[in-house]
């Protein structure tokens, strides 16, 4: 596995309690296996060889691990899992989660006999619905799983800058939601097109569409097939095929207003969820709340951040740059822009701050559970998998602590807020292509072609999606989390940058925002393969390079549009 060491031979009584007591043994156990868990620092037993071994190497062949010593014959190890399976309870209410998500797909799928409607639910989206569905695209099985292992394996720091989500929200519902709403836009990509040129609307598109269909859609695939493969012992590659395919079938005919409805659904069922996961461990636990506080205050993991200016490391007040640069990039993320388009005018500062309470409420939740599964684990060590990856240990836990029954209700709430960030991703990738695309190319096309062209492309695009996924499940990544911000930062921060010049300067023209786009990516590259910058940092550098490359190269190349921006800059907002 990733977390687990094994270790033939040595003391017996050098592992009844933790690797700092490894050498104070006496008995020697040559034949004894011993596995060590470097996150939680203990030692479970791991099994007896046929006959004792003298000094020897491991080696592979052919994917199998064989002890080669003196003295003795080959010795293939195996390493057999440990953790319970699902049972029929389990199975019965994920499988009746699906199948209510396919019944709400194939409602509203009934429903889609416009363009408009599929992409945007005709404008008149519940604000408040918006909102979680915003919350829970947002939050889906990356935070579910991905950030709780990695609390797991750390500590506090991933939570402390959300404090910071209070000044995104009065950048949000005061300034960047409000300014892009008044533009009756389906394409948030058409803001570029009026501000500076159809090329960086194109390119723009293009590249959000690429982040969706390569980057964002196979790693939302992945966690939730890392969870079913944790719990049941199907393959990961298996799950991926199932799911991929079930959520491609259903979901792209329903349109944005399944995407939004199911969202809310599952919004519940995350906080539910994530509820479970902090009481039931804790509660567990031989010495309850005292001994939950004590492991972790012994381990540091309240520790809340890094006062540094190591930039290799997660660093709080680059941390906090992280967050606002987040809540910025919205307006060059489709899916959680079109729920703004999706709401009335007048409800969208309620959208946001709906949408930033659910954030940080359950950003705090997460983290905590992240917390509750390592003092479990470190009480009860035999009930890790040395096989697992660093992502599964939150479906690990589920079915080793968890009721039959709520086990399943967890995992389902779990699949079904991954489905719906695919389902997002679909809709909005669809949108994209029938409107900065399709509609554009072919003038003269109806609106009856542009909605058959979105569904065809929902279909396309959720079967790439898969596949991609699925070889992604043969690669050996460490951490989801990681790989995703990489993707995030390499894909999508020059973009964010050109929208913050685009909206908070008048200055900058299309050919310094181009530069600065182009210039972003080729840095962050650069950053990423020859420095030891952590990799949080990525998105920042990548929108600071776009910011100063963007304005430096418009002052030598000046926009000749100043006096045509009513309505596309925070300066000229209230003239439209």
């Amino acid at each position: 596995g990733q977390s687990h060491i094994a270790l033939v031979g040595g003391y017996e009584s050098a592992f009844q309690g933790t690797a700092s007591g490894a050498l104070s043994g006496t008995a020697a156990a040559p034949g004894r296996i011993w596995i060590f868990h470097t996150t939680t620092d203990t030692w479970i037993p791991g099994g007896q060889l046929p006959q004792p071994a003298g000094a020897g190497v491991i080696a592979t062949q052919n994917s199998k691990t064989i002890l080669v010593s003196a003295g003795a014959p080959l010795m293939q190890l195996d390493l057999k899992r440990t953790v319970k399976n699902f049972k029929v309870l389990d199975y019965s209410v994920l499988i009746l989660y699906f199948i209510v998500m396919a019944a709400v797909g194939a409602f509203f799928a009934f429903r889609q006999k416009s363009s408009n409607g599929y992409a945007l639910g005709g404008r008149t989206i519940k604000w408040w619905a918006a909102g979680i569905s915003m919350f829970a695209t947002s939050t889906s099985a990356i935070s579910f799983m991905a950030i709780p292992a990695l609390v797991f394996r750390t500590n506090l720091v991933w939570f402390t800058p959300m404090i910071f989500t209070v000044v995104v929200l009065i950048l949000q519902a005061f300034v960047i939601f409000p300014l892009l709403g008044r533009l009756q836009m389906t394409s948030t990509f058409e803001y570029l097109e009026r501000r500076f040129h159809p090329s960086l609307r194109f390119l723009a598109s293009l590249q959000c569409i690429v982040f969706h269909a390569v980057g964002r859609m196979s790693v939302v695939l992945l966690l939730p097939a890392l969870a079913i493969s944790a719990v049941s012992g199907m393959s990961v590659s298996t799950s991926v095929l199932i799911m991929g395919l079930i959520t491609t079938f259903y979901t792209s005919a329903g349109g944005i207003e399944a995407v939004i409805w199911t969202d809310v659904i599952q919004g519940a069922l995350m906080l539910v969820g994530v509820l479970l996961m902090i009481f039931v461990p804790i509660a567990g636990l031989p010495g309850g709340w005292s001994e939950f506080v004590s492991t972790n205050q012994t381990f540091h993991h309240f520790d809340m951040a890094i006062w540094s200016f190591d930039c290799s490391k997660p660093v709080y007040w680059m941390f906090a740059v992280t967050i606002l640069i987040q809540g910025i990039s919205v307006v060059s993320d489709q899916p959680t822009i079109q729920r703004v388009f999706s709401t009335p005018m007048k409800d969208v500062r309620r959208l946001a701050a709906t949408n930033t309470i659910c954030c940080v409420g359950v950003a705090a939740l997460i983290t905590m559970a992240g917390l509750a599964m390592f003092a479990y684990f470190h009480a009860f060590p035999l009930q890790l998998d040395p096989g697992m990856r660093n992502d599964q240990v939150m479906p690990l836990y589920v079915v080793q602590g968890v009721p039959r029954g709520l086990a399943g209700l967890i995992i389902a709430g779990l699949f079904a807020a991954s489905l719906s960030t695919l389902a997002g991703s679909m809709n909005s990738v669809a949108t994209l292509v029938g409107e900065d695309f399709y509609r554009r190319i072919n003038r003269k096309a109806t609106d009856r072609s542009q909605l058959l062209v979105m569904k065809v492309t929902s279909v396309l695009v959720g079967c790439f999606g898969t596949g991609l996924a699925y070889i992604m499940a043969h690669m050996p990544i460490d951490s989801i989390f990681q790989v995703w911000n990489e993707i995030v930062a390499l894909l999508g921060g020059g973009f964010v940058g050109i929208y913050v010049l685009g909206m908070f300067t008048r200055r900058c023209s299309s050919i310094g925002a181009a530069t600065g786009a182009i210039g972003s990516i080729i840095c962050t590259v650069l950053v990423k393969q020859y420095t030891n910058l952590h990799w949080i940092f990525f998105t920042p550098f990548a929108v600071f390079v776009c910011l100063v490359l963007g304005y430096a190269t418009s002052w030598l190349f000046p926009s000749r549009r100043t006096k045509e921006l009513a309505g596309l800059t925070v300066f000229d907002s209230a003239k439209t």
